[in-house]
């Protein structure tokens, strides 16, 4: 019986207060661009223009916090120009994932963050925003929310509806779903402690009814209780809002995959649709970005593609299979260079000021 009164309590009970909502919100506060001025520090100088808050955003980062703690929810009216990645996070929050990503699109953009999913988020955080890319941003507008009744209980349901966030670890594990933040219990174990109190309940049904091989149908029906409970979790919450609708283009692909480096994507997207497949192609990018000679030879195929340094007579392109030299480029896709490119070539398109397709004159 203690075993069934704690899966009422601890699994049961949850599952109903999810399910019937998170009851009444409190009101959202409006900060106009002059106020939320005051209220916001910025690692990149910032200004008042008459649209807004005007912030540049560089290609490393540029960071912005917001002085107003306890907010469990973030609504952004932003005009965007670039191509341009958002995270957000709390500023005492641990670093490590899930993370919570919003890619912004050209121009006018309405963003709402769900503060609550964050790692680390407490009735004492303040939001914290990070913007990745090549552009600027304009902040119109900004709404918040601030803290309900019962900010665990809001907690908690924001958690167990939260989607999967896909990051850089997604590969390698799945984030884990919490179920109570203030124990950190996980719904995995909630689970469990529900199946095993239907199993006690059925074995005992059962078993008092006469009926044979109790104890193992009561096993069996706990066991796909517990099973798909969980996977309609797994799917319904977590990968569900995931899902897109396929595409053939590789373009659009591209500019879709690319979640962690838009502006990179946009460019691979522009040179595949720019050079025919009989050019042949040397990418300029930093000196420490593997990553980015990579994926513009990777995605450029079957053309020609090399990797330009300034030290080299001849070029190496992945493998060391492709090798040309300056003098036999027909173009150049340019990513944020730490040198200039040759001269003989002419911009044709551009993802930003830094990320420039060129061909030879």
């Amino acid at each position: 019986m203690q075993v069934l009164l704690a899966a009422l309590r601890y699994a049961v009970l949850p599952a109903l207060l999810i399910a019937c909502g998170a009851g009444e919100r409190p009101a959202q506060v409006e900060l106009a661009p002059a106020v939320l001025a005051e209220r916001l520090s910025s690692s990149e100088p910032i200004s008042l223009g008459p649209d807004g808050i005007e912030l540049p955003v560089v290609h490393e980062m540029t960071m912005v916090r917001i002085e107003a703690a306890g907010t469990t929810e973030l609504e952004l009216h932003l005009a965007v120009d670039g191509s341009i990645l958002l995270s957000y996070f709390v500023d005492n929050g641990s670093g490590a994932p899930p993370w919570r990503y919003v890619r912004l699109r050209q121009g006018q953009s309405l963003v709402r963050l769900d503060l609550l999913v964050t790692e680390g988020w407490t009735p004492a955080s303040r939001p914290a925003l990070r913007f990745e890319g090549s552009g600027r941003v304009t902040l119109r507008a900004a709404r918040l929310r601030g803290l309900p009744a019962d900010p665990i209980a809001a907690l908690d349901r924001a958690r167990l509806r939260a989607p999967e966030s896909v990051g850089h670890t997604t590969i390698n594990a799945l984030s884990p779903v919490i179920a109570r933040a203030t124990t950190g219990t996980h719904l995995v174990t909630l689970l469990a402690m529900l199946a095993l109190g239907a199993f006690v309940v059925l074995a005992l049904g059962l078993t008092l009814g006469k009926r044979p091989r109790a104890i193992e149908r009561a096993a069996l029906s706990a066991a796909l209780l517990f099973v798909f409970s969980w996977n309609a979790h797994f799917l319904l919450v977590r990968f569900l809002p995931l899902v897109r609708a396929p595409t053939l283009s590789t373009e659009t692909r591209l500019r879709r995959g690319f979640v962690f480096e838009p502006e990179l994507g946009e460019l691979t997207a522009l040179a595949r649709a720019a050079l025919p497949p009989t050019a042949r192609v040397g990418v300029l990018v930093p000196a420490d970005d593997w990553f980015g000679a990579q994926v513009l030879c990777f995605n450029l195929a079957p053309r020609k593609c090399v990797r330009v340094n300034a030290n080299e007579a001849e070029h190496q392109g992945l493998g060391g299979v492709d090798r040309l030299t300056t003098a036999e480029l027909d173009a150049l896709v340019v990513f944020h260079p730490a040198i200039a490119p040759p001269p003989g070539f002419d911009p044709v398109v551009a993802a930003s000021a830094q990320s420039l397709v060129l061909v030879r004159k």
